[in-house]
């Protein structure tokens, strides 16, 4: 039998699976084959405890499982679970008042025998490991982006340092070229100096006024002439100078 029109129309109208599973167990509650075999018993399931189903079809496993694997796989689209989902709850119902246990749309294709045997205390404990294997990682991270930031910080630094250096060393370099070349000057003028000095040394003249030098250059002996004066009347002159003195 098919599933009745007004349960369907619900169904149709929620926006998530978990809804439409509701919707579905407060709908069809109390009347699987498996309630019907065990005489309303029916089975227990390992993750809730409830009767009437196992722990592969039971909500609360299947939700864990759907979080985990898209947890683990975020980039895939949200909106192919719910739709999956939704197809897995709105399965044709067999039997009156019978809801079809297989959900295999609802399972992840990478559960293996082994991860269908886990209770809920090992897939806590699987959590926290990767948890604080995340937490580790994160801090590691976040360590390294500030020893880059400050890395990076140091480099601009260092380069406005060597860019100043470079204008200093510059400007150390002008100066030494300018006292290069003063220097270069104060040797020409000494230079040109010095033979002035030198010529002037050759033609050095001990002539005095009325004087003669006798005697070579490095010791000259200076003599005075008579001066004659005949047109000059004066006691003075009146008696003859011809005597000579000599230095």
């Amino acid at each position: 039998m098919e599933a009745n029109p007004s349960v369907f129309k619900m169904i149709s109208e929620c926006s998530i699976s978990k809804e439409a599973w509701e919707i579905l167990q407060t709908a069809y509650k109390g009347t699987t084959k498996e309630n019907q075999q065990y005489g309303g018993k029916g089975i227990q399931c390992r993750e809730c405890e409830g009767l009437g189903h196992i722990q592969v079809q039971c909500p609360k496993y299947i939700k864990k499982q759907t979080r985990s694997y898209y947890t683990t796989h975020p980039d895939e689209d949200e909106e192919s679970d719910g739709t999956n989902t939704f197809v897995a709850f709105t399965a044709q119902i067999h039997g009156e008042g019978t809801v079809n246990p297989t959900m295999s749309h609802t399972q992840p294709d990478s559960i293996s025998d082994d991860e269908e045997d886990l209770t809920e205390e090992e897939l806590i404990v699987n959590y926290q490991m990767l948890f604080h294997k995340w937490s580790k990682l994160t801090q590691t991270y976040t360590i390294v982006e500030a020893e880059r930031k400050h890395l990076v910080r140091m480099n601009m630094e260092l380069t406005k340092v060597v860019e100043y250096q470079k204008i200093e060393i510059g400007i150390l370099e002008g100066k030494i070229q300018s006292m290069t070349r003063g220097i270069k000057m104060m040797n020409s003028s000494i230079e040109i100096l010095d033979e002035i000095l030198e010529e002037g040394k050759k033609n050095i003249s001990n002539f005095g006024i009325r004087c003669r030098a006798k005697g070579g250059r490095h010791h000259p002996t200076l003599t005075r002439d008579h001066i004659p004066s005949p047109n000059i009347h004066s006691d003075f002159f009146h008696h003859p100078t011809s005597s000579l003195w000599q230095i």
